[in-house]
């Protein structure tokens, strides 16, 4: 396996090159950011954290830095990094955020959502 080992992670950056019309790993990234408030975009562009096991690719961190750079505002900088223990982080963050006393007005019980279908979750969590 040698241009396979390049071909796949390939894959994040342009989901087109397999017929999957959509933006790759760095235009989500950027339209994630750009759909936040505007006071906030800075902070996010230079705090973006990569978790899971993709993010244990070598040179992935590098990759994103450079794409997202391209596509975010010149005036602010961009810093990628891959989180301690990048497979282990997102168990991590969800396990201490269940610990926490406010984690209960985050839940849907299956009752209300049975109850109520898709818009108790639009109510409770966006507006």
């Amino acid at each position: 396996m040698n241009n396979e080992r390049m071909l796949i992670p390939e894959v994040l950056f342009h989901p087109s090159d397999i017929g999957i019309n959509q933006g790759g790993l760095c235009e989500a990234i950027a339209s994630s950011i750009e759909a936040c408030p505007a006071e906030v975009r800075a902070m996010l562009y230079s705090n973006i954290v990569l978790i899971g096991g993709t993010a244990n690719l070598p040179g992935l961190a590098e990759r994103v830095q450079k794409d997202v750079r391209t596509l975010a505002p010149a005036q602010h900088s961009v810093k990628v990094v891959v989180a301690p223990k990048p497979s282990e982080s997102a168990f991590r963050g969800g396990s201490l955020f269940s610990r926490d006393p406010s984690f209960a007005k985050f839940l849907v019980t299956k009752q209300e959502y049975e109850e109520h279908g898709g818009p108790i979750c639009m109510r409770r969590f966006v507006l």
